[in-house]
């Protein structure tokens, strides 16, 4: 399932920072930021919830907001 989530990270080097960790919690096919899309979207690939969730308390600890955005389909 692809989870997809708003976030003010504002760059790539906080993308690598952050790299290493969310590869530690999924696997690095599974998960990517678009921050040319102006909600600097993160897109998970995951059913696993506890995967997902802590994805988004590594942002959010971090310092990042990462709220989901909802299916407008």
């Amino acid at each position: 399932m692809i989870h997809v989530y708003k976030t003010n990270v504002p760059n790539h080097h906080v993308v690598e920072w952050l790299k290493p960790e969310l590869n530690a919690i999924l696997s690095p096919q599974n998960w990517n930021f678009d921050l040319e899309d102006c909600d600097k979207i993160f897109r998970i690939d995951s059913n696993c919830q506890k995967q997902v969730y802590a994805s988004i308390q590594l942002i959010k600890n971090r310092g990042y907001f990462c709220t989901e955005l909802e299916d407008e389909s």
